[in-house]
């Protein structure tokens, strides 16, 4: 018999924190990260495995005799959140609906449950498999126990015998309790003897068999520092020993014929329970059994012959799914390696490169000439993940794409824009119940190169084969789901026709004046070692200004300031607390500016000058559409949306970015349009009349307020209702609104009061907007993007009240985003059908660079215009700014 017993309080916990940022949620907003990946885990390890039977342990709610022995241990451990002891909770529930025994014992760790059952059994002439990640369990290892650590980040999962754990720890299991008593453990805080190593310990270890035998022999330890540390820590080994050990004599409540696997105890309920949970694609895989490896065809293709029989057997297929292997990230420099396709799920071929790949491969002539007809046939749909890094490889070596595509990434970021990741491996696992094969499995955890040319054939075929069969997967799944969620139209015709404009705008790049930036560094230099001496000196000594730790003891405890906001680590030090204290001292304003200089001076200054391409002279950025769950589009490598054009170094970087003799660069830029989309979804007739009248909306805004003519409303004024105006499309409350203006917050809420009162219709919009928000548990744009909201239904007043925000922000925020969207398509296609000469460079928000030729501006400039003020026809014209000079500076 083989028994498996699960750590199940440590999986739960690692499963809630591995989704921290982007938690799973259900339609009732409730956290699902833990259940999800307890169940998911458990399942792969039970396929694994195959034990006969199954135990799975939990911690008790409050505290166990370790507790009571020695009140800090585990204190250093942060405080489980409540949601996550309800996870726990549900989980108890999934096991007993799935027939899975499990036992928690009060007054006793989840350690000390596994170490009786694993005893017991043992005894009893069982093979045990502990699966945890706890190292006081490879106490137990023996010939029949052996210890299962889960995978961790790129390390496998690894199974420990006896070997293993003396490899490991440089001792035998029999021995490990005393040497961790020595060494301590800093994770439970237990002490053991302060300032005694690993090192020392297995020294120890050499010459006395064990911590009673250490302390027998104590007199005789050399060196002399050893032994003090010995005769110092004495007590506190001993305690240590007392909180390591195990207790292995427990009587379970669990019988050993309930540990044996079976059929669910109850299907009714654990389909239920896993409806009630969402995971819909679990229930499909308990429903049918789920572990059986499917029968595939993945075929190399690698001679003359494969290819042509290949080739027939694709003939008048109406979707190829196709996939790149390449030598790097960078779709400008990568070189392919091999082509996988699949038109039939289950069934993929893979086209090594020859010269790429160590083996029988094709002559990328041959491939290209055999692929060119079929890539560029318009009756095919062509079928990628990440379409545009594929399309640009391809095009690259002789084999452009034409005709339908289909991104099962956009057609993800569609269906669910805050989708905690649209990667192929995570689509596949959560939408098919698939596990692909990990990139890192082709290589051994000890190679640094990692060059996926000399992975074996046979293994990079079978991996790229897959990761074309499920695309074509995928898409035959985001099919009815696209329509289900009413977004076909928004990935037809918004999302797909934009990946062609942006692999045009990365081509295209934007020149750099590297003179430019290079002075501007050397100055930046000057500029912080001057500001770094003045901060000395102002401190009274020197100090790392970057560390926020040293810098909190300069200010706060060596200088006196008074102290802002608390964090785990101390006070803080952030733009808000420095910008507040900033009246108290000139040091505050010091450190900020010095802050700015460093990061843009290491974030821009001198990196961009590196990312020059030396092909063509120009920086190369590249746009990412499926990363903002508005629908904004991102910026990287390097980021160009983040330039800051408030401050003067950030305008002094803009100045790098420059035309070619010749032409300008031409700015085009909405006027407050997510404003002018808030008058029109909102109806606000006054907002409305503001702008047909081409009033300054926030002088008007302010005037309206302060109950005063708008000639008479003063500058701070008007910056106050900047703040406001916007901040309401951000759903800021008076607390936040306190803190950006610097005001009481008694003063913010009659700021907002006043607002609502002014603007009858944003409140009833507001108000509408969030309880339709309840009722669909969604919002949308008005192109149809949606964004569901599962927890605005949360119990958690933090989380609900952040997706509030979001219901309001997302149909103002998302609709400029996809305006913008569309006017870049169709001004694609308009400089397609006249053949200009212009060039548009960059998307910043509601900003379009364009790089025109000076003869073409005021033609080029007329259209632009025109086209982006038409996109759509709102309740309020769309109206936008431009300008031109011969940097991006001068055009905005």
């Amino acid at each position: 018999m083989k028994l498996l017993i699960v750590d199940g309080h440590a999986l739960a916990y690692r499963s809630y924190y591995a989704m921290i940022k982007s938690p799973l949620t259900n339609s009732r907003g409730e956290n699902t990260s833990a259940e999800f990946g307890f169940v998911r885990t458990l399942r792969a390890v039970l396929r694994e495995q195959a034990p006969d039977a199954l135990l799975v342990c939990f911690d008790p709610r409050g505290k166990t005799f370790r507790h009571e022995r020695y009140p800090e241990y585990k204190a250093s451990r942060a405080k489980t959140p409540e949601e996550l002891h309800e996870s726990i909770e549900r989980i108890t529930g999934f096991l007993d609906a799935a027939g899975y025994a499990w036992q928690r014992r009060e007054g006793f760790e989840a350690d000390d449950v596994m170490a009786s059952a694993a005893r017991s059994a043992a005894e009893d002439g069982w093979d045990v498999l502990l699966f945890t990640g706890d190292k006081d369990l490879c106490q137990l290892v023996d010939d029949r126990v052996h210890v299962l650590r889960p995978a961790v980040g790129q390390k496998p999962a690894r199974e420990l015998d006896v070997e293993a754990v003396r490899e490991e720890f440089g001792v035998r299991p029999e021995r490990l309790l005393d040497y961790l008593s020595l060494v301590g453990d800093s994770s439970d805080n237990v002490p053991g003897v302060a300032g005694l190593g690993p090192k020392s310990a297995l020294k120890l270890f050499e010459s006395h068999d064990g911590l009673d035998a250490v302390y027998e022999a104590l007199a005789e330890i050399q060196p002399a520092g050893m032994q003090k540390k010995l005769t110092a820590g004495r007590e506190s080994a001993f305690l240590s020993r007392e909180l390591i050990r195990l207790v292995t004599d427990l009587d379970l409540d669990v019988g050993r014929e309930e540990w044996e696997l079976g059929e669910p105890a109850d299907p009714e309920a654990l389909r239920e329970w896993l409806i009630d949970r969402d995971f819909h694609t679990l229930l499909a895989l308990f429903e049918t059994g789920g572990g059986e490896e499917e029968a595939v065809e993945y075929q190399l293709v690698a001679d003359g012959e494969e290819l042509a029989a290949m080739l027939a057997e694709l003939a008048g297929a109406m979707r190829l799914a196709v996939d790149t292997e390449t030598t790097g990230l960078d779709s400008h420099t990568a070189e392919l390696v091999g082509i996988s396709l699949c038109a039939v799920a289950g069934r993929a071929f893979y086209l090594p490169v020859a010269g790429q790949c160590e083996g029988e491969a094709l002559a990328l002539a041959k491939i290209a000439a055999a692929l060119g007809l079929i890539l560029a046939d318009p009756a095919i749909e062509k079928v990628a993940q990440n379409l545009k890094y594929d399309s640009r490889i391809l095009a690259r070596h002789g084999m452009p794409m034409a005709g339908p595509c289909y991104d099962t990434m956009l057609a993800s970021y569609c269906v669910d824009p805050s989708r905690r990741s649209h990667g192929l491996d995570n689509l596949a696992l959560e939408l098919l119940g698939h596990e692909m094969i990990p990139y890192d499995s082709l290589f051994e955890q000890a190679d640094k190169e990692r060059d996926i040319r000399k992975v074996p054939l046979a293994v990079l075929g079978r991996y790229a084969a897959e990761d074309a069969d499920y695309t074509l997967r995928l898409a035959e799944h985001f099919d009815p789901a696209l329509a289900e969620a009413g977004v076909e139209g928004l990935f037809r015709k918004l999302e797909m026709p934009l990946v062609p404009v942006l692999l045009a705008m990365e081509e295209a790049g934007v020149a750099l004046d590297v003179g430019h930036l290079e002075r501007l560094s050397e100055r930046m230099a000057a500029k912080r070692e001057e500001l770094t001496a003045r901060i000395h000196e102002a401190a009274g000594r020197e100090f790392k200004i970057g560390s926020p730790k040293q810098l909190a003891v300069v200010l706060f405890e060596e200088m006196g300031l008074p102290p802002g906001k608390k964090t785990k680590t101390g006070f803080s030090t952030d733009e808000e607390v420095l910008g507040e204290l900033a009246g108290e001292h000139p040091i505050a304003g010091w450190v900020l500016e010095w802050r700015e200089l460093s990061k843009l001076k290491s974030t821009y200054v001198d990196v961009l000058p590196t990312m020059v391409s030396a092909a063509t002279g120009r920086v190369h950025t590249r746009f990412n559409q499926a990363v903002a769950a508005t629908g904004r589009l991102s910026s990287s490598d390097p980021n160009l949306q983040n330039i800051p054009i408030r401050s003067e170094l950030g305008r002094e970087i803009r100045q790098a970015f420059v035309a070619p003799e010749g032409s300008v660069l031409a700015s085009f830029d909405y006027s407050q349009v997510e404003l002018r989309i808030l008058a029109h979804l909102s109806g606000d007739e006054a907002l409305r009349e503001a702008f047909a009248s081409g009033r300054d909306i926030h002088r008007w805004t302010a005037a309206r307020l302060a109950g005063k003519g708008e000639d008479e409303v003063s500058r701070e004024e008007r910056d106050r209702s900047k703040v406001v105006n916007y901040g309401v499309l951000y759903g800021m409350g008076a607390r936040g609104l306190a803190q950006r203006l610097r005001i009481p917050r008694g003063e913010a809420q009659q700021f907002i009061d006043e607002y609502f009162a002014s603007f009858p219709g944003i409140r009833g919009w507001t108000e509408e907007t969030l309880a339709q928000a309840r009722v669909d548990g969604a919002v949308s744009t008005l192109l149809g993007r949606r964004r569901a909201l599962p927890e605005i239904h949360s119990s958690n007043g933090r989380i609900r009240g952040f997706a509030e925000r979001v219901a309001v922000n997302t149909p103002i925020q998302g609709t400029a985003a996809d305006l913008i969207k569309r006017a870049m398509i169709r001004l694609h296609a308009r400089a397609g059908d006249e053949a200009w000469a212009a060039r548009m460079l960059l998307q910043v928000h509601d900003e379009l660079l364009f790089e025109i030729p000076r003869a073409d501006l005021d033609g080029v400039a007329a259209a632009v215009v025109e086209i982006m003020e038409g996109v759509a026809e709102l309740a309020v014209p769309l109206a936008v700014d431009w300008g031109a000079g011969k940097n991006w500076l001068e055009a905005h």
